[in-house]
């Protein structure tokens, strides 16, 4: 047994200000050998105990462990990284940095036992760990983790038995963050995410024809993505076949736009209009299982969009199948001359340049 599982347990006094909650390390140290007594004493139980609601994530204290600024930074920018983490608010992200705490760790140390209770989220802050898990690859690593990599939501997120073993193949700093607080934190913001979405979602035309049951089962597994212009990055590239990988988009903030190699004219073309708030874009490749058809870029300083992988696709997107068929059935081949394919699978509202061009001259007479 670890010392990292003995602190799941460890209780914390409360201090004047009654909404925040400051570790005295000595006391923390008493706490934690106290507990791994008594966990050596009883041994560690395996199953998971049923969730708190959420009215006691939200009344539990704020937790707050000192922490120099380099720290802070060296937090921030690991967290960051972490989808689940990039969609909280200003205060929500600070009290995640506020309440993780340094652990050091040896190599060989096994920080995640497969099949135990979730007790903590972790940021390497240093060293470097491996994935190993029972009965896959004769033992051996199945994906390795550095600096700056994070793991251990999974468990904490879904009540569930850790899914794989992190053990430390080298000797380093752990960042920990407590089950209570990670629970208090991401319930809250995950029910103001869904109620976000459901109701994006139902003012969206495609989702007209759904009724609150098949949206909300959307909202659950929709991801948010942020896109940077700065980044000069595809979002989706014209060419790629990774089906398993692709995803379905949705535009919540932000604009993009959608370009085309046209081989006639060994050019990147713009295939007007742009895609905007309430757009989707990614179906055609999902439906037909075919290469992406086209390039999108992010157009706007910055892009959000919410998604859905090729499993939730298939599952939850049925009811819209055959509108989506109907839509990929009746975009128009390339026009003689090497003109560009009318992209409308990545937009609603994509045009062929040509009827862009025409839509202008009309305008002009």
């Amino acid at each position: 047994m670890t010392e990292l599982n003995a602190l799941a347990e460890h209780e914390v006094a409360p201090v004047q200000d009654e909404n925040v909650v400051t570790i005295d390390e000595d006391a923390e140290r008493r706490a934690e050998e106290e507990k791994i007594r008594k966990r050596q004493a009883r041994g560690r139980r395996v199953s998971v105990s049923a969730e708190c609601g959420t009215q006691q994530w939200t009344a539990a204290k704020r937790v707050v462990h000192p922490k120099s600024a380099g720290q802070i930074a060296q937090i921030q920018t690991a967290v960051s990284n972490n989808f689940l983490f990039s969609c909280l608010d200003q205060e929500q992200f600070s009290e995640v940095v506020d309440a993780m705490f340094e652990k050091e760790v040896n190599d060989g140390e096994v920080v995640i036992k497969q099949g135990d209770g979730g007790d903590f989220f972790y940021v390497l802050g240093e060293g470097t760990a491996c994935v190993t898990l029972e009965g896959v690859n004769d033992g051996k690593s199945v994906l390795d983790y550095t600096s700056g990599n994070s793991f251990g939501e999974l468990a904490l997120m879904y009540n569930m038995p850790r899914a794989a073993s992190v053990t430390m193949t080298s000797s380093g700093k752990l960042w920990a963050l407590d089950r209570q607080t990670f629970r208090r934190i991401m319930v809250a913001n995950m029910s103001k995410k869904k109620s976000t979405y459901e109701e994006f979602l139902s003012k969206c035309p495609l989702f007209e024809d759904m009724d609150h049951e098949q949206i909300a089962k959307i909202a659950d597994v929709l991801e948010e993505h942020t896109f940077k212009k700065s980044d000069q990055k595809d979002i989706i590239t014209q060419g790629d076949d990774d089906y398993l990988n692709m995803k379905f988009y949705l535009v919540l903030e932000g604009q993009a736009e959608v370009f085309r190699y046209v081989e006639s004219e060994e050019a990147w073309l713009p295939c007007p209009p742009l895609i905007e708030r309430g757009d989707f874009f990614g179906e055609k490749a999902l439906l037909e299982k075919v290469p992406r058809a086209a390039s999108v870029k992010c157009k706007s300083d910055i892009l959000k969009c919410a998604a859905l992988d090729v499993a939730a696709f298939e599952r939850l997107m049925g009811s819209v199948k055959k509108q989506l068929v109907r839509r990929c059935s009746s975009y128009a081949e390339p026009a003689s001359g090497g003109g560009i394919k009318a992209i409308r699978a990545l937009s609603p509202k994509a045009k062929t340049r040509e009827e862009a061009q025409a839509e202008k001259a009309s305008a002009d007479a």
